[in-house]
């Protein structure tokens, strides 16, 4: 725990009195996934069948299986073959480890169609952005191959149905040979009142976490509950579009005004400065993972959290005391 604290804080802010009178945000660059599994390894369990019984269900457990297979093989047919092998092992069953020696195996079921789909998804984004070095960052970037709807826009439900033994062809429309993979930007290039605009006209190209913090920045100014209810309506114009990534999810908006807030609040920050010198201030704050310590990716990728608030299933979002100076005011507020 000291390692970790000497990692995310410097000298200056633990000894400054917001830390200690209350709960202050990171100014260093500690690793947003501390004690996270690496990929090479989630595989290496996946292969030997070292899974609890939880695991292997979601699409975005699918993805990252095919990422770290397809940039570890030489070949793709060599991808192929390697995924192929773990998910009929898991279709025929396995002991969860925690289970111990008599627990009862668990299985999963074998989709031929929707393996093979994902795989071609996942290589598509990897052909556009080679630079992608782990899957965090394919997540975070292009979330569409994370989400289990995603096949739909290819696949009928009733084409689906009878692709679990053999692959099928998609019957809506053909399975894309480059899938776009945006750079994650809070656009820097553009004051304040030009990003809004652009987010306006929907001219913004790119779209991800770090550019709905810099919203929830500005729609901070309005007051908590205005600012978030304009952020929330913001997140629906740009549902279905190109680009939108983790823009357009209700759950992310809710985080990012959540921790917007709360560095605000913590540094004693005044939302009256541009965002830019909020963004060099707080750079780690626009970390497109940070979610992930809160957050695990089966989550955040489900139609639930996209479309609805959800809570965290890792970590609970930190809370903030108010400041001396807040709570004067308050109380003066209160006595008029």
């Amino acid at each position: 725990q000291e390692e970790l604290i000497s990692r995310s804080f410097s000298t200056a802010a633990l000894d400054s009195r917001a830390a200690a009178l209350g709960v202050v945000p990171p100014d260093c660059s500690a690793a947003a996934d501390a004690g996270a599994e690496s990929d090479e390894n989630f595989v290496r369990r996946v292969e030997a069948l070292e899974l609890e019984a939880e695991e292997m269900h979601s699409s975005a457990e699918l993805a990252r299986l095919a990422f770290v297979l397809l940039r570890a093989c030489p070949k793709r047919r060599d991808a192929i073959r390697r995924m192929d092998v773990a998910l009929r092992a898991m279709a025929e069953g396995w002991t969860p480890p925690s289970a111990g020696a008599d627990g009862g195996k668990v299985a999963r079921l074998f989709h031929e169609t929707r393996q093979y789909v994902t795989l071609h998804l996942v290589h598509a984004a990897i052909a556009t952005r080679p630079d992608l070095s782990c899957f965090a960052e394919l997540s975070a970037a292009c979330p569409e191959v994370c989400e289990a709807s995603h096949i739909l826009q290819y696949y009928s439900e009733a084409a689906l149905a009878k692709g679990e033994k053999e692959f099928v062809p998609p019957d809506l429309q053909p399975l894309p040979s480059v899938v776009q993979v945006p750079q994650l930007t809070w656009h820097d290039n553009l004051d304040d009142g030009q990003f809004l605009e652009a987010m306006s006209a929907k001219r913004l190209s790119a779209l991800g976490t770090p550019s709905l913090m810099r919203c929830a920045y500005l729609f901070l100014r309005e007051g908590r509950r205005a600012g978030m209810e304009r952020l929330l309506g913001e997140v629906a114009g740009q549902r279905g579009r190109a680009g939108a990534g983790n823009f357009a999810h209700e759950t992310l908006a809710f985080f990012c005004m959540h921790m917007v807030h709360f560095y605000v609040a913590s540094i004693g920050w005044s939302l009256d400065q541009p965002f830019a010198a909020f963004a060099a201030r707080c750079s780690h704050a626009l970390d497109p993972f940070l979610y992930k310590r809160h957050y695990t990716d089966a989550l955040v990728f489900s139609n639930e959290a996209k479309t609805s608030l959800t809570l965290p299933d890792l970590c609970p979002l930190p809370s903030f005391l108010p400041t001396e100076r807040e709570g004067t005011a308050e109380s003066k507020q209160g006595a008029r």
